[in-house]
């Protein structure tokens, strides 16, 4: 780290103290938390955002270049904000070390969910901290991993396939300059992947090169998810967009007024069909009215702001754990632990909806059939399609062990 010192994105040695059996290193204080924590937070960021961190990133690997240092490394909980929660330092060197240009490294080292499929062969060079970073920037762009599976191993098989795809939802309204740098970055032959260096030329990177929208490009994303959700689920999300950020909210807000013509406070179908052919979606009429029973959540044939809320907001940034939370406390009233069908049929009395149906709804999420939703199963039933969270829990703690197992 004394190597690297003095630049803007690398965390600095302050100072250092030994005695007899140890040495004790002080480190600059970063007090404005870990990436990680910040993506879990937030679900994912905007094109602008990421972009910015991105070629911080990017900027710190071309110094470590330059030194003559590769990280091995590189993950989001590696990368530090100082106080302000703007300024992002790459941390925790324990796996770095020095390389010469055109030799090769086959110490096997990382973390799972983030490691380059050359050094789980054992023959790499610096450019796994670009791969790494491609991961990373994959990650911020949808929220989702490209490489993970239910176990270790499962992870690792997929990281040497070297397999990923941009087919999920979440990818639709990113910019093709983004994909192309991902793509760039998560180059399977190390040969053809480019240098820090030359990856920050991408004009995704230049000053307006993103986009600043910190929603998703078209306001019915969600929709196809939003349709196949049973209406206590929907209720949980109106729920949890309650707890967006402010900002957000006003833009959610504001394209409610934009589209509720009448000032009645609700949207009519007639009123919806024109939001839709604005944003110059080709609907036809059938599929209109499936659209528009997955808002009317209520279904009293109009749809109130917080439908439109739940109903339009980017769902990989309400589905924390936080909000998940929250929204549990909500729908178990009696706080015992558990959602009953009582207290399913009283979250959704505005629908009047049956005992029966209650009932069904409970055993969609009921694994253990106890006729009532627990905590975890809560947790499963709102994350069912959203794996970051657990994929990062699958990723933690080093890979040696599993490829010397695998060779044995």
């Amino acid at each position: 780290m004394q190597v690297l010192g003095g630049h803007p994105h690398v965390v600095e040695i302050r100072d250092y103290f030994e005695d007899a059996e140890n040495v004790y290193v002080a480190l600059e204080l970063c007090s404005g938390g870990d990436m990680f924590n910040s993506l879990i937070k937030q679900g994912r960021y905007s094109e602008a955002d990421a972009a910015k961190r991105c070629r911080v990133m990017l900027e710190a690997i071309k110094y470590f270049n330059e030194n003559g240092v590769v990280h091995r490394d590189l993950k989001p909980e590696n990368f530090l904000f100082d106080e302000t929660g703007e300024v992002l330092k790459a941390t925790d060197f324990g796996l770095a070390t020095f390389y010469k240009q055109g030799n090769k490294l086959d110490l096997p080292c990382g973390t799972p969910l983030y490691i380059a499929p050359e050094v789980l062969r054992k023959f790499y060079d610096e450019k796994c901290d670009i791969w790494s970073t491609g991961v990373i920037t994959y990650v911020m762009l949808s929220g989702r991993l490209p490489f993970h599976g239910k176990t270790l191993q499962k992870i690792l098989d997929a990281t040497l396939a070297g397999k990923y795809d941009m087919d999920h939802p979440a990818w639709e309204a990113i910019s093709e300059s983004a994909k192309d740098i991902v793509n760039k970055m998560l180059t399977y032959d190390p040969y053809f992947r480019p240098t820090a260096a030359e990856l920050l030329e991408h004009p995704w990177l230049a000053p307006n090169g993103a986009s600043t929208s910190p929603l998703v490009q078209s306001v019915f994303e969600n929709l196809k998810t939003f349709t196949e959700m049973n209406k206590l689920k929907k209720r949980a999300i109106q729920m949890m967009a309650t707890n967006l950020p402010v900002a957000d909210i006003e833009k959610v807000k504001k394209a409610f007024e934009r589209a509720d013509e009448d000032n009645s406070g609700l949207l009519s179908l007639a009123e919806m069909r024109k939001v839709l052919d604005r944003l110059e979606l080709d609907i036809d009429e059938e599929e209109l009215q499936r659209i528009w029973s997955a808002y009317d959540v209520d279904e009293n044939g109009e749809i109130d702001y917080e439908e439109f809320l739940a109903a339009t907001t980017d769902l990989s940034r309400i589905r924390t754990l936080e909000n998940i939370k929250m929204a549990f406390a909500k729908l178990d009233r009696n706080g015992d632990g558990k959602i009953s069908v009582d207290e399913v049929m009283t979250a959704l009395e505005d629908m009047n909806i049956t005992e029966e149906a209650a009932k069904q709804m409970i055993a969609e999420s009921d694994k253990n059939n106890d006729g009532e939703i627990d905590y975890a199963e809560f947790i499963a039933m709102m994350t069912e399609d959203f794996d970051l969270a657990d994929g990062a829990k699958a990723g933690i703690g080093g890979i040696a062990a599993v490829i010397a197992d695998s060779e044995a």
